[in-house]
């Protein structure tokens, strides 16, 4: 009877271990200098001095005009990377990306935009215009990461249905997706913390913020769209209880890395892996 028991003990042991994920082999490459894996080829591009953008197709091409001679898939493997568009904030227009490239070097194998527009504008124009964006890149595994207002236009876009098919997740930090008050508005323009005037600055004093941005990520969500939304409880321009959502999508942080802290978030190590899981999950 007892090493009856024992067998089952050992059996049920078996059937509830978690067994570990095949790996899949990466894909390799036929070029003119042999055949070589996805990460090589990246590495040869480095190397010779090519900056991007990173997706398969961008990188495929530039090896072959570099090279002199075509790239042919040999073997097929685990896809690389999603492409990640980096959306900057208030004023990071000559500055595309804004605090986003920080996560690069943690991304191997994604392929970056570092998204450029006009960051006081009107956010309905802006939004529509990131949305046009990423439709031309003709991809299905489109990961936007949006910091402040970055991630006020990146939550807006995927509560439409235009991204439904096309993007497969979306990290916001430090993003006022519950709105500002006009007084905390005022003061940042009048130690010159923010430019002025700033009409998306003013349209994000609307008090209709909150419900449209938790409509927004519902609609996301319902859609398989995954939210990450990293909070820092040390910023002094966006407050905590204007950057959380009421969805379980919050990872907050305490990070204090000088006077305002609106971009303390990127100094730290662990948000910095959150990010970085969060994207490699997708």
């Amino acid at each position: 009877m007892v090493l009856r028991w024992i067998g089952y003990l050992l059996l049920a042991v078996a059937l509830l271990t978690p067994r570990a994920a095949t790996a899949q082999p990466a894909p390799t490459y036929q070029t003119v200098n042999g055949p070589l894996s996805w990460d090589a080829l990246l590495n040869q591009l480095k190397a010779a001095g090519y900056a991007g953008p990173w997706d398969p197709q961008s990188a495929i091409a530039a090896y072959a005009r570099a090279s002199g001679g075509p790239v042919t898939l040999v073997t097929s493997g685990s896809a690389p990377g999603p492409i990640v568009v980096e959306i900057g904030g208030i004023g990071t227009d000559t500055s595309p990306g804004g605090p986003w490239p920080a996560v690069e070097p943690l991304l191997a194998g994604s392929g970056f935009r570092r998204y450029q527009y006009s960051t006081c504008s009107d956010i309905s124009s802006n939004v529509q215009q990131l949305i046009s964006y990423v439709q031309t890149l003709h991809s299905n595994k489109v990961v936007l990461v949006g910091h402040s207002m970055g991630g006020v236009l990146a939550l807006t876009a995927v509560g439409t249905t235009d991204l439904v098919g096309l993007v497969q997740g979306v990290v916001i930090a430090d993003a006022p997706v519950n709105g500002l008050s006009p007084d905390l508005v005022s003061l940042g323009e009048s130690v010159g913390a923010v430019p002025s005037p700033c009409l998306a600055l003013q349209q994000i004093e609307d008090a209709a913020w909150p419900a449209s941005s938790s409509a927004n990520a519902a609609h996301a969500i319902s859609n398989g769209i995954r939210l990450l939304d990293i909070t820092n409880a040390y910023d002094n321009m966006v407050p905590l209880e204007d950057q959380q959502l009421p969805q379980s999508v919050n990872v907050q942080f305490d990070v204090s890395a000088g006077l305002l802290n609106h971009t303390a978030i990127f100094d730290s190590t662990a948000a910095l892996a959150a990010i970085t899981q969060f994207i490699r999950s997708l």
